[in-house]
C-alpha cells in the first residue's frame, strides 16, 4: 500500500483529475444563462408557499 502513494504517476493523474474537476465546475458555473438559474435558486427562501 506505501508503494501506491509514492508513485509519481498515481500523484500526477490524481493532480490531473481535480485539475479538470475544477476546470469544469468553473465552465459550469460561468455558463451562459447559468445566471438566470442561479436567481431563480437564490429566491427560493424568500418565496411563500403559496407563490407556487
Amino acid at each position: 500500500m506505501k508503494e501506491l502513494y509514492a508513485d509519481a504517476t498515481v500523484g500526477i493523474i490524481g493532480l490531473l483529475f481535480f485539475f479538470f474537476l475544477f476546470v469544469g465546475i468553473l465552465i459550469w458555473l460561468f455558463w451562459p444563462g447559468a445566471k438566470e438559474k442561479f436567481k431563480e435558486h437564490g429566491n427560493i427562501p424568500l418565496r411563500n408557499d403559496s407563490d407556487e
